[in-house]
């Protein structure tokens, strides 16, 4: 990703702070370079909404990668949501990089997963009641700022929590 699009990408987050009336805060970015959710562990960012509720997104899941990158042996483990395959990798590999690793043949230059981790969304009430939303389609997409962006989902959430509470 450029510069561009990545500063892009951040306005357009921030646009819909006006247009919806909330606070968005990412609280863990790398860098344009490191949007994928293996380099992440744990919440990366929230919004606060008029109600009250937070809606919180962050990378769960244990991560279990192993390969070559350049011939040198990779072995990582990841089961405390900790961000450690960016503290192991990140400075070799991007996601340009990990994609193609991801899907070469190459015997001495590849990554493979055993497990990995993903994006979610979920709720806290103004109460401070974590709210799992996995009733809904909470699994997001791989990069960090496609979370953020067209949100109107996730406040279609909070809609339907507070309407059935009541």
């Amino acid at each position: 990703m450029t510069k561009k699009e990545f500063e892009k990408k951040l306005r357009k987050i921030k646009d819909q702070e006006e247009k919806y009336g909330v606070k968005i805060t990412i609280t863990d970015l790398i860098d344009k370079d490191h949007l994928n959710c293996i380099w992440y562990g744990g919440e990366v960012g929230i919004i606060e909404t008029p109600s009250g509720y937070t809606i919180t997104i962050g990378a769960y899941g244990d991560i279990r990668l192993y390969g070559f990158i350049n011939s040198e042996p990779i072995d990582i483990k990841d089961k405390s949501n900790s961000g450690n395959v960016y503290h192991e990798i990140g400075n070799k590999v991007d996601d340009k990089l990990l994609h193609k690793l991801l899907w070469s043949d190459k015997e001495n230059n590849y990554l493979e997963y055993e497990n990995n981790n993903w994006f979610e969304v979920d709720l806290i009430s103004p109460d401070g009641e974590w709210i799992d939303l996995c009733y809904a389609d909470n699994v997001l997409d791989d990069d960090l700022l496609d979370c953020f962006l067209d949100i109107e989902t996730y406040l279609e959430y909070v809609e339907d929590v507070i309407k059935n509470r009541n």
